[in-house]
């Protein structure tokens, strides 16, 4: 019995379902249901009943899962403190695109700091495509990223929060054109983008991307008034009726007193996804692991809203 298998009964009890277990573990349902079996078969005991309501544990399972989580908080306990024996000093490096370098990972070095002050966090703020080379090249041991990414079966990754992109539009912009949203209306229609200018980044991005393959699929026509990677940049040229921005609702709160915008969701047609902290299969340490733990802490609460 492996400490991993360990650690996939504990999930098991967690959620009372092999189904949702093995969705939280991103593993097979059938890999899992046969660790289970396996597990089951060595010590010669039922750890789960079936019920109405989900797995429950039987006796003899509730006396294992009690000694199994002991055995992991010793084995993570153990990991941490051997770390913080090295002799010579750690470096861990990651990656993240456009803002939140300052927004999610630099605050959460601080929070690491307290558990690892002889790590050091080297911080990069790079492109999509150039973090997903530097994780295949060894180049970065944490990357952030949006859901899907390029060779996924390569890398383990971990949620952090959704996004759901709108748009920006100087407060009188619409009026000019004789849409009536902002005030009186929370979201929009994908046609209230027809034959506007609109303000991309480059091509090659994935947000963009998304954007103009939802634009092609209704048949929108639309003129491009500008080009930048920069949010700022947009959301000034935006403010400066220059054309429409594209904002996710979590930058948003960050700039929403910055500038003479209305933000507009368009829910049912512009994109969503999953941002993730990414990491090789074979990158698994102690650290690298506590520095992902902290960073879902710090986002636990932003698909509810609390941390804005």
């Amino acid at each position: 019995m492996e400490l991993r298998d360990i650690k996939y009964i504990v999930s098991i009890k967690k959620y009372s379902s092999i189904t949702q277990a093995a969705k939280e573990l991103y593993i097979p349902q059938p890999t899992l249901s046969n660790v289970l079996k396996r597990v089951e078969t060595e010590l010669g005991k039922s750890l789960f009943i079936r019920t109405k309501s989900g797995l429950k544990l039987t006796k003899s399972g509730t006396h294992f899962v009690q000694m199994a989580e002991e055995l992991l908080a010793m084995n993570d306990k153990m990991m941490s403190e051997m770390a913080s024996f090295s002799e010579t000093p750690k470096t861990i490096r990651i990656a993240s695109p456009d803002m939140w370098c300052a927004r999610l990972v630099a605050p959460v070095t601080a929070e690491f700091f307290k558990s690892y002050p002889d790590v050091m966090v080297n911080i990069q703020e790079k492109s999509t495509a150039e973090i997903e080379e530097g994780l295949r090249k060894d180049e970065i041991d944490i990357g952030i990223l949006q859901l899907p990414f390029l060779d996924m079966d390569c890398f383990d990754y971990r949620p952090l929060f959704d996004e759901q992109i709108m748009i920006a539009v100087a407060s009188d912009y619409w009026k000019k054109y004789a849409v009536l949203i902002g005030a009186q209306q929370d979201s929009i229609s994908l046609k209230h983008l027809e034959n506007h200018r609109l303000i991309f980044t480059d091509p090659e991005r994935p947000v963009r991307r998304k954007i103009e393959l939802a634009l092609k699929n209704n048949r929108i026509p639309y003129m491009i008034s500008a080009v930048t990677n920069n949010l700022e940049a947009s959301l000034v040229l935006a403010e400066k009726e220059v054309g429409i921005a594209f904002i996710s609702d979590k930058q948003k709160n960050y700039y929403i007193d910055q500038y003479h915008l209305t933000y507009v969701r368009a829910d049912q047609f512009l994109p969503k996804w999953q941002m993730v902290a990414v990491q090789k299969k074979e990158n698994h340490t102690a650290i690298i692991d506590s520095f992902i733990r902290e960073m879902e802490a710090f986002t636990a609460g932003w698909d509810s809203g609390s941390h804005f």
